[in-house]
């Protein structure tokens, strides 16, 4: 009970934030993949079949997970520096009477929820490429909440640690663009030379994206995608406390 009433009300200030600008988040979430259901699933689909029939349904999940991983890190990285750097606000929730696991938990829920909007409209969205429905089923839901969950935790950590808006800009080129291409979001993993594949299969979106195919295409769950998804959600938490623990979070007023 303690817990709710720490993380609720930071919680329910980001969503009154987001409220304002709800419809230009989704669409811009949505613009890019539109634009990979436009080019991969008519363009390049229509060319393509896999043994789980058209392509379109083999990518559809990647583009989820992407997706998901995109909406949840912009959705809680980026409005922690700015309230560090810029409006000074986050020194607020600081020196509240509030634990730091608190804080932390409330950004990754505001992440969260930013991404389950964004999933939930791609979803509706992709129907009218012609995509079939996907088997909703627990596990599906569990790797997409794992998805989530991951990227919105390190959206925090790329919060916390940013030095500016370009620092965001640098870490989500070199960390968050090349998984979004190379996690198993457009092709199987496998087809990847010997060690790649096997480096690959550790980033974060590899799991993510592979379990999501699998629950959707009814094909059988392998267990280390569960692990995998689980060891780096407690890393990034880990990170996260460690970082509201003990590192000076706060510039001095210009």
């Amino acid at each position: 009970m303690q817990l709710f009433r720490e993380v609720f009300p930071i919680v329910l200030r980001d969503l009154i934030v987001l409220k304002r600008r709800l419809i230009i988040l989704i669409g811009s979430n949505l613009m890019g993949p539109i634009l990979y259901l436009t080019a991969f699933g008519w363009g390049l689909g229509s060319q393509i079949h896999t043994s789980e029939g058209s392509y379109l349904n083999f990518v559809l999940p990647g583009i989820l997970s992407l997706t998901a991983m995109t909406s949840a890190f912009n959705g809680s990285g980026p409005s922690i520096t700015i309230s560090r750097i810029y409006t000074k606000t986050f020194e607020e929730l600081l020196i509240a009477p509030i634990k730091t696991s608190s804080i932390a938990i409330a950004k990754i829920i505001t992440g969260l929820i930013r991404g389950i909007l964004a999933c939930i409209s791609l979803i509706f969205v992709s129907f009218f490429y012609g995509a079939n429905p996907f088997l909703w089923n627990a596990i599906f839901i569990i790797h997409l909440t794992f998805c989530l969950l991951i990227f919105s935790s390190m959206g925090v950590v790329a919060g916390l640690i940013a030095s500016s808006h370009e620092t965001m800009n640098r870490l989500n080129s070199f960390f968050i663009t090349p998984m979004a291409f190379l996690g198993g979001t457009f092709f199987n993993t496998s087809l990847l030379p010997f060690p790649i594949n096997q480096i690959i299969s550790l980033l974060p979106i590899t799991p993510c994206s592979n379990g999501l195919r699998a629950a959707a295409l009814g094909k059988p769950q392998n267990l280390s995608f569960f692990f995998l998804e689980s060891i780096w959600l407690i890393f990034l938490v880990s990170i996260i406390i460690y970082i509201l623990k003990n590192k000076e979070l706060t510039t001095p007023y210009s």
